[in-house]
This record gives structure tokens, C-alpha cells and sequence, in this order.
């Protein structure tokens, strides 16, 4: 009976991990899949910045070889690099290859798939040769188009973690971004607007921003705010 259960419990464990194998990137409800575009990005990939806007989740594994990214239809810039590790001596040792960073132009409609592609090595010797010279392309799963990145410099380093001592609150990570259509609108937009002072402006700022978050990341504010 329990080997039973165990078995019944795994499977549900398997069934909940392939149901959250896209990472939400956009704000407000849930939507359909064929409503959103869909960036694939493989296990060898980190992804920097989209639309200039570092996104943590973007790099979350979720049980699967490829990342899958829902985002809104439109245009996005997308910087990333190949960071893989390779065994040596036998397994006793290993090294970890990390590239340049490359930026790939997408701009996908509801209902599209890309996918970040790049020549993977075979070995350790052709990964070291991707250190300085790492490029890939962005191509559209269903009509083949094909996008190729450009080189834009070196990964900057992994972030230090912080200390114990540092009493500094770090307000939560960003968890959306829209497209470059809509960003360009809102700075336009709020360029226009009458100049605010002191704490009205703050205030308009803090609701602005409260309107773009999803339930999930109202929460993680809320509970910062507390602490």
C-alpha cells in the first residue's frame, strides 16, 4: 500500500513540475499560450538582461532540459551567454567555461515560438573557443527564421553574495518585463505628465509600479515591506 502511495505521490510531483515549465515574464493574469510569445532558451544559456531589465527567474530551472519563457507579444532584445561545466582528469576536476555575452533581437506575435541556438561544443577545447567569440541566433520555431546575435562583450561577473553584516534591504527582483513598444510608451507617456514633488511623486511612482506586478509578486513586496 505505501509503495502504492509512493508511486501515486511521484507521479503527481512529475504531473506538477511538466504543468510550471514556462516561467511567467509578463505582467497581470494568467494567460493562454497561444496568447503569448514563447521564448525557449537551452540549459547551457543564461540569460543577462531582456529589454535592458535583469530578470533572476529567466535562469530558474523547472525540471526540464529547456527553459520555456512566456512573455507578451512583441520585440524584445535579449542578452545571454554559454556558461557550461566540463569533467576532466577523469572526473576528479572539472572546469567551467563561461563565454561573452551576445544580444539576439526577437520580435514574435501571439501564439510564436523562438528559440536561442548557438553551435554547441563537443568538447572542452571548441567550449574554451566560444569564451571570446560567442554569438548563436534566435530562430522561429514554426517559419524557420533566423536571427543572429550579435557579440556585445564581455559577462560581467557573478554577483557577490552578500554578507551578514550588510544590513541593506534589496527591494524584490524584478519578475516581468513588457515589450520595447510598450516600455517606449510608458516613458513617453510619463514624460508628458505634470511634474510631481516630494512624496506625491514617490507615491504615483509606488502605484504605477503596483499595477504592472502580478498577485505573486505583490506578495513577495508585501513581505519585504514587513520585515
Amino acid at each position: 500500500m505505501r509503495k502504492k502511495l509512493l508511486l501515486v505521490g511521484m507521479a503527481g510531483l512529475l504531473g506538477a513540475c511538466a504543468q510550471q515549465s514556462a516561467v511567467k515574464l509578463y505582467p497581470g493574469q494568467e494567460l493562454a499560450a497561444s496568447q503569448l510569445l514563447t521564448l525557449e532558451v537551452p540549459p547551457a544559456l543564461e540569460i543577462l538582461q531582456i529589454n535592458g531589465q535583469e530578470l533572476p527567474a529567466a535562469n530558474r530551472m523547472l525540471g526540464t532540459d529547456v527553459r520555456q519563457l512566456q512573455l507578451q507579444p512583441g520585440e524584445y532584445r535579449v542578452s545571454a551567454f554559454y556558461e557550461d561545466v566540463f569533467y576532466v582528469d577523469g572526473g576528479m576536476s572539472h572546469e567551467v567555461v563561461r563565454s561573452n555575452a551576445a544580444q539576439y533581437q526577437i520580435a514574435g506575435k501571439a501564439g510564436d515560438t523562438w528559440r536561442l541556438d548557438y553551435n554547441a561544443p563537443d568538447n572542452l577545447q571548441q567550449a574554451r573557443e566560444l569564451q571570446e567569440s560567442f554569438t548563436g541566433w534566435a530562430q522561429n520555431t514554426a517559419s524557420g527564421e533566423r536571427v543572429e546575435g550579435q557579440y556585445v562583450g564581455a559577462a560581467p561577473a557573478r554577483m557577490q553574495l552578500m554578507t551578514s553584516a550588510s544590513r541593506e534591504r534589496l527591494p524584490p527582483a524584478a519578475t516581468t518585463v513588457v515589450p520595447l513598444a510598450m516600455a517606449a510608451e510608458s516613458e513617453t507617456s510619463t514624460a508628458e505628465r505634470p511634474q510631481l514633488s516630494g512624496q506625491d511623486s514617490a507615491l504615483t511612482t509606488l502605484q504605477q509600479l503596483w499595477l504592472m506586478l502580478d498577485s505573486g509578486s505583490r506578495a513577495e513586496f508585501l513581505d519585504w515591506a514587513e520585515r
